[in-house]
């Protein structure tokens, strides 16, 4: 993310990379800013093993993190707006990613996304 690229001005800023932490997520905007979120803010990611995390996929609109089935936009990010998940949902949630962790154990691992 240090590299220097010309800034897009824009009243809709895209994300342009992604960087995941142990504690947050660094997005780079399109308009030359950085957007930091804490895992918190998305109880998956939260949840989420760190290889699983790792796996992202920036689109102008927003993050896809396709083992997690998540997707944050820039404008829920840029508006403040946490994850609104259910409690509910998030448990069933929960209990098939355990069931696909325990096949990927059994298959050897996390495959590298195309």
């Amino acid at each position: 993310m240090n590299e220097k690229r010309s800034v897009k001005r824009s009243t809709h800023p895209e994300a342009v990379e992604a960087q995941v932490g142990r504690d947050a997520v660094c997005v780079e905007l399109s308009d030359g800013r950085m957007l930091s979120f804490p895992l918190a803010w998305s109880p998956r990611l939260l949840y989420a093993e760190s290889e699983e995390r790792e796996i992202v996929e920036v689109y102008p609109g927003g993050m896809h993190w396709p083992l997690l089935d998540e997707d944050l936009s820039v404008a829920g990010l840029l508006a403040g707006v946490p994850s609104q998940e259910s409690g509910e949902s998030l448990e069933r949630w929960k209990a098939l990613m355990d069931r696909r962790r325990a096949q990927r154990a059994a298959d050897g691992g996390i495959e590298p996304h195309a």
